[in-house]
């Protein structure tokens, strides 16, 4: 059987912890970030050697990120930022924490905190009011 690059960023999905988004909780620089990766493009790349993926899950979560690909000049735009440091360090921040994924996306427990939050900001609709 193999093993695809898809498959492995699943399992890592799989793993998550809610604890992982702890530095997203205070940081609505983090948020913007991850609101905005999660509707980033980004994969790992097609031809990545799979048989070359290492075993230890460190490792192999960086041989995955060594195979992403985004373009960081994009995201700054994106993100409205204009030193490409800044978003390097949210990326490292975002990376080590598994907040964010090298196929775009973003952990399911980061989704549910930003889309609690957008909830939050939304005005609230009086469901008894009569239309």
């Amino acid at each position: 059987m193999t093993t695809t690059a898809a498959e492995i960023v699943s399992r890592f999905r799989m793993g998550a912890e809610p604890l992982d988004i702890l530095p997203l909780l205070h940081d609505k620089t983090l948020q913007n970030f991850a609101a905005v990766w999660s509707r980033f493009p980004c994969c790992v790349r097609e031809d990545a050697d799979i048989s070359a993926a290492p075993e230890d899950e460190n490792a192999r979560w960086e041989w995955l990120w060594a195979n992403a690909v985004f373009d960081v000049d994009d995201l700054c735009q994106r993100l409205g930022v204009t030193l490409r440091a800044t978003v390097e360090g949210l990326i490292v921040q975002a990376k080590a924490t598994r907040i964010i994924f090298p196929d775009g996306t973003i952990s399911d427990h980061a989704n549910n905190f930003l889309r609690g939050k957008i909830l939050e900001a939304l005005p609230k609709v009086d469901k008894n009011k009569s239309r």
